[in-house]
Parts: structure tokens; sequence; C-alpha cells
């Protein structure tokens, strides 16, 4: 895989309207310039979305889409952090 180029992965925060913060992760084809977005979603509320390769993610990549993958607020971890039961 050392001979391939992955598109890289970028840290997104998200302000919610009673204010708290989403972790999101963007995965883009192209920085330079705008391409469709494709809102990738996990399997939750007892999943999450981890920082580091997402072959889902790269497959859009690799055709021109730019991904993004939101732990929304019931995501497992983000429901402990944020004290909600």
């Amino acid at each position: 895989l050392l001979d391939y180029k992955f598109a890289p992965m970028e840290d997104v925060r998200i302000q919610t309207r009673d204010g708290l913060e989403l972790v999101a992760y963007l995965t883009r084809a192209d920085t330079e310039k705008k391409t469709p977005l494709i809102l990738l979603v996990h399997g939750g509320p007892w999943a999450r979305d981890f920082w580091g390769f997402n072959s889902s993610a790269q497959w859009f990549a690799n055709r021109g889409y730019a991904t993004l993958q939101v732990n929304y607020c019931a995501s497992t971890k983000k429901r402990v952090l944020s004290g909600a039961r």
C-alpha cells in the first residue's frame, strides 16, 4: 500500500444547537476545490467512527467525492463524555 496515495482525513468539530460539540472526520478527494459530499452514517447508537483509514471514505474519494463521518450525540463514548443517559 506504500505505493498508493490516499486522501487525507481531517478532524472536524461541529457545534450543536444545545452547545455540545460533535466530532466528525472529513475525507476530501481534492483539498483545492469543492466536490460533492457524502454523509457516511455509522450503525449507531452502539457504534462510532474513529480516526484512521476508512475503506469506504477512500473509495468515494477516489471517485471525486468528499466524505463526512459524524459521531452524533447518541454515538458510543459521546453519550458517556456528555453525561447523557
